[in-house]
């Protein structure tokens, strides 16, 4: 059964894991913010990280679909967006996927 979780961010990145489905919203909650997240605790738990952007940062990490939301604390406008964290898995797996064993038999390939 799904619940709501909230989820404190301590920095500008936040590393949450959690059986996460959907994330609600980002708000303060006194001088922290927050998080809210559907959650299915039936599921296995997922790595994530929640970034904290300023108003008028450079950052590559913008992705609109990724975005949960804005934060006002006094003077300071903070968006939030959100990024899987990669498993040992998910980082090997595409780079073996390009090599074939007739590959894997001749030289190393240049960026290796």
């Amino acid at each position: 059964m799904n619940a709501i979780w909230k989820f404190p961010l301590t920095a500008e990145e936040t590393e949450i894991e959690a059986p996460i489905e959907q994330f609600l919203t980002v708000q303060m909650q006194g001088e922290t913010p927050c998080v809210w997240a559907i959650v299915n605790p039936d599921k296995m738990p997922r790595k994530y990280k929640v970034v904290i952007i300023g108003t008028g940062w450079e950052c590559q990490r913008i992705d609109a679909s990724r975005y949960i939301g804005t934060v006002q604390s006094g003077g300071y406008v903070w968006h939030c967006f959100w990024d899987n964290v990669p498993t040992y898995r998910s980082v090997k797996e595409p780079v073996l996927a390009l090599f074939s064993s007739r590959q894997i038999k001749q030289e190393r390939p240049a960026f290796c």
